[in-house]
């Protein structure tokens, strides 16, 4: 062997060694990042980052799912109790199908002690065992999320789709072995037909694979999932209490397997992560189609498994959704604490003590012990609204994730509704009274309903969109309905007047501030009866009106409170 050639052997050598270095270097490196991302993050605020689409993708698992109980969080409730703070303040999971299903369980209440108390323990396990943790949260980072779509989605869709013919991606084969072939006889045209024909594979399979690239991502995720499963199912194989979901995930896994075997091409199995040999693939797939050729080959197979995905989305999307919860009580053990609620059929009470919202850093903790309907009054920014979405929310995580931000909870399983945040809706011309009527009229239809769970349900400011007169009688006609139904309704309002007429059916609740050297204290505690304080206009006088103002709006408010009659300016 020559010199030259010798040379020309350790240089490849040495770029095969330096590859492999390279390769094993990244892999040992991204693995310590993982690790130090687990332990980061476990126990502490989630810092995930959202846009618009992705998180709008979120929700479409819980749109799209069969069997969806009777009753779910509706969006008007959602929307007025902040869920989409909570539910990023619990989402501590890495992949779409972890986030998808917390998403869809905080919108679904369950009225099962054994679901619930079940889906506890797996917390349980999952809080006490970090090894085991950490195996399941790296399988569930190796699956990953699929930002740009939602898997719920186009899988409907692929369901319906026609595989086209490969028979054109063939035809490509055929024409780049002749183009080789070609060059035995005349070199030039080899070169020339290998050239426009390799360009015309190019140009082919981009425009094939933007044709089919959301189905292909939505393809290959299903694949990662098989694959987490195998993975999920060798973690937890030997661990007690979760027999069921090996068995499941087992029986999944094989029905699936024979379908999906071969389907590495696709790029789920690769495990190259971004390696040479990851990019050298790619050119495979470019120059030969064989993604495209086997996602046609699979459209109908996957349609085939369409009960078998969601279920596996469901049993592993439930998992890492306990593992979420775990984490979230590990940051409220760290802060304010939080237990596990005792809910029963039997009583509408709602018994809580030390009770606080999730999102305020320093809360007040409140406490109450009620099975009537309650009114609350108070000025402004006393706390009555925060009280009310904080009985709400606690009352949603104790029938969903079986855990509550309170020293104690108990309470019947409801009905969940609301009526609190409302706006105009310009798009419908609806003024904010007629948005406001429609909102409790679907709460009073849900009273009606007395075959199932009561409701429970906040109202903050009825009818707050009409005159003083109208508002007072039809608010206190509508607030008697529902104390006269299995309802357990939590109302605030300014209106002192309603404490008095419906006295008779619903407790009294006040939060209240002090003006002190012209500035306002509120300690945010719930105190027994209706408020006797009136300082909307002593704020007036702190915030800088003038004088005369505050004197002459004083004595108005005097003489009405006297004779029932306003006089005249």
């Amino acid at each position: 062997m020559d010199t030259n050639s010798l040379q020309i052997i350790v240089i490849i050598v040495i770029v095969i060694l330096t590859c492999i270095y390279v390769y094993v270097r990244n892999k040992k490196n991204a693995a310590a990042a993982i690790e130090r991302r687990i332990t980061k993050e476990w126990g502490n605020i989630p810092s995930k980052k959202y846009t618009s689409d992705s998180y709008s993708n979120i929700s479409h698992y819980f749109r799209n799912s069969t069997g969806v109980p009777a009753h779910v969080i509706d969006d008007i409730t959602w929307n007025d109790l902040g869920m989409d703070d909570i539910f990023r303040l619990i989402n501590n999971t890495y992949s779409s199908t972890g986030q998808e299903y917390l998403y869809k369980l905080l919108r679904t209440p369950c009225a099962e002690e054994e679901v619930l108390k079940e889906f506890g323990t797996l917390a349980d396990i999952f809080g006490t065992d970090e090894a085991l943790r950490k195996s399941m949260q790296r399988a569930y980072m190796k699956l990953g999320t699929s930002r740009n779509i939602s898997v719920s989605d186009y899988l409907e869709v692929i369901t319906g789709l026609e595989p086209e013919s490969n028979a054109k991606h063939y035809a490509g084969w055929a024409a780049i072995t002749a183009s080789f072939a070609l060059l035995a006889f005349s070199p030039a045209a080899g070169i020339a037909a290998i050239c426009i024909v390799i360009g015309y594979i190019v140009v082919s399979y981009y425009k094939c694979k933007a044709q089919i690239d959301p189905y292909l991502a939505c393809v290959n995720h299903i694949l990662k999932l098989d694959e987490c499963s195998s993975d999920v199912i060798s973690v937890i194989s030997s661990h007690d209490g979760l027999e069921d979901y090996v068995t499941q995930l087992s029986q999944l896994h094989h029905i699936m397997a024979a379908d999906l075997k071969g389907s590495g091409i696709l790029g789920a199995s690769s495990g190259l992560d971004g390696s040479v040999a990851a990019m050298l693939l790619d050119y495979v797939r470019i120059l030969t189609h064989l993604d495209i050729i086997r996602f046609n080959k699979m459209i109908k197979k996957i349609a085939l498994h369409k009960e078998q995905v969601f279920l596996m989305m469901e049993l592993l999307g439930r998992l890492e959704s306990a593992i979420a919860v775990a984490s979230f009580r590990q940051y409220l053990d760290s802060n304010n604490g939080w237990c596990e609620p005792g809910l029963s059929h039997s009583s509408i009470r709602l018994n809580a003590e030390g009770l606080y919202h999730p999102l305020i850093n320093n809360p007040v903790a409140n406490s109450i012990d009620e099975e009537h309907c309650v009114l609350i009054t108070g000025s402004n920014a006393s706390g009555k609204s925060t009280f009310l979405k904080t009985i709400a929310i606690n009352a949603i995580l104790a029938q969903t994730i079986y855990t509550c931000t309170a020293a104690s909870y108990s309470a019947g399983y409801y009905r969940i509704y609301s009526s609190m945040a409302l706006r105009d809706d310009i798009s419908r011309s609806e003024s904010y009274y007629m948005a406001e009527i429609r909102s409790l009229k679907r709460i009073m239809d849900a009273a009606r309903q007395q075959d199932s769970c009561p409701v429970l349900c906040f109202i903050d400011e009825v009818l707050r969109g009409t005159n003083t007169v109208e508002r007072i009688a039809a608010s206190a006609q509508i607030l008697k309905y529902m104390a006269e139904r299995r309802v357990l309704c939590f109302a605030a309002t300014h209106d002192i007047e309603l404490t008095e007429l419906l006295e008779s059916c619903y407790s009294n609740y006040h939060f209240q501030e002090e003006v002190l050297d012209n500035d306002v204290k509120f300690n945010y505690r719930l105190y027994t009866g209706r408020a006797a304080s009136r300082n909307a206009i002593k704020l007036l006088s702190i915030m800088g009106y003038d004088d005369a103002i505050i004197a002459s709006a004083e004595q108005m408010a005097s003489d009405f409170i006297k004779t029932g009659k306003w006089r005249n300016i």
